[in-house]
């Protein structure tokens, strides 16, 4: 009995001193789970940090819920964990919240938001969220400002992309030209070559 006790004793010890293995150390056992397709043990770990506010735990809970991996579908709950990655700077959230927006999927339908989430994106360097801001900012009844702004991504994204969709991207950004001044196509070029990436450092 008294040696019962003194094992308890030290077991109960040892786990009280134990170190908490970290954030990091949860991320990675979340992320191998994940790709394990351990769903349960994924959202279990992300969740943990995500609620913390760790934006790629945040980021991958939100995908999970939109793939239906490890939960039912649910849109309204993949626009709430977007929402708050990409309001933690993460590059890939902003262009997913965007897109979200831009279908009303899971959140209402508002173009105004989907561009503003594709600019934090594109302007991280997200050559998907420049194409699709500059596709956006295209649209019949752009005003001069807007036709300038996407004429100036698609420039950007030309450098970016793969040789086989230059040319398609090329051909876009040509289509604009019958309603912009040379005046308008050289403030869109000035824009675009004095354009340089600027990472948002995410929250932690």
């Amino acid at each position: 009995m008294r040696l019962w006790r003194s094992v308890s004793a030290l077991v109960c010890l040892l786990t009280a001193c134990a170190p908490d293995p970290g954030p990091q150390a949860y991320f990675e056992r979340g992320l191998e789970a994940y790709h394990k397709s351990r769903y349960m043990q994924a959202a279990k770990d992300f969740l943990k940090l995500a609620e913390k506010g760790d934006p790629k735990s945040q980021l991958y809970l939100a995908r999970m819920y939109a793939n239906g991996e490890g939960f039912d579908i649910d849109y309204n709950q993949a626009a709430k964990w977007y929402f708050k990655a990409a309001e933690g700077g993460l590059m890939e959230a902003q262009r997913d919240l965007a897109s979200l927006y831009a279908w009303g999927i899971g959140v209402t339908r508002d173009p105004v938001e989907s561009a503003y989430w594709f600019r934090r994106a594109a302007n991280q360097g997200s050559t998907e969220a420049q194409l699709a801001l500059a596709e956006l900012l295209s649209a019949d009844g752009a005003t001069k400002e807007q036709r300038i702004e996407a004429y100036s991504w698609y420039t950007i994204a030309s450098r970016q992309v793969a040789s086989d969709q230059k040319a398609t991207v090329l051909i876009d950004r040509r289509s604009l030209l019958p309603r912009m001044s040379r005046n308008d196509v050289v403030e869109a070029e000035r824009r675009a070559y004095s354009w340089i990436p600027a990472r948002e450092r995410p929250a932690r």
